[in-house]
């Protein structure tokens, strides 16, 4: 059975390494992502990308990969300038996410607002969990008019309660700390 790596950030380097080996996922639905769909697309394995349903801006499709490798900010730079500003222009857009879903990509759920669930009460916990999964179940029926299975948790939390809600509202895939970190795995990528 093949490994899971769990990727962020894309460089020029990931596309020399044996990829095909692993089950892929992306995390967060970064724009870089998007930009390098036409080289992810190609690669012959199983790819899920999980996205943060309210990291999603809207607007036109911006570029996508043509030759030009980019640099990008890191996903803990674009969360955080989320945070501070609500600036999404580090994350896809609603037209880019839905042509890559056009185009054959299996989107899975990361959660509405990337919250760490381990603070508070157990109680506020669980109600908190409940917000958050009601409310990315509400983005993906209003603007994908679909509910994925998959979902990865923020921060490759496996939180106990937070599997078990997970299940009652239906999603059967879940991906936590099983996943290889791409960016800290210096055995598969020694050059990175």
């Amino acid at each position: 059975m093949k490994e899971t790596l769990a990727i962020h950030e894309i460089r020029k380097e990931f596309f020399n390494a044996p990829l095909e080996n692993y089950i892929l996922t992306f995390d967060d639905g970064l724009y870089s992502q998007y930009y390098y769909w036409p080289l992810i697309k190609k690669i012959k394995s199983n790819k899920t990308f999980f996205i943060t349903t309210n990291f999603i801006g809207n607007g036109p499709k911006r570029e996508q990969f043509s030759g030009k490798y980019r640099e990008f900010p890191s996903c803990y730079d674009a969360l955080q300038s989320w945070k501070d500003k609500g600036n999404r222009e580090n994350y896809m857009r609603l037209s880019e996410l839905k042509e890559m879903i056009n185009d054959g990509a299996v989107i899975g759920g990361h959660s509405h607002n990337h919250i760490k669930f381990y603070e508070g009460s157990l109680v506020k916990k669980i109600d908190d969990i409940c917000d958050d999964i009601e409310a990315m179940i509400d983005w993906f029926k209003t603007y994908l008019n679909f509910v994925p299975d998959e979902y990865a948790y923020p921060h490759y939390e496996d939180f106990i309660f937070l599997k078990i809600l997970l299940k009652d509202y239906g999603f059967n895939k879940l991906y936590g700390r099983e996943r290889i970190e791409i960016e800290k795995e210096e055995n598969i990528f020694p050059f990175l």
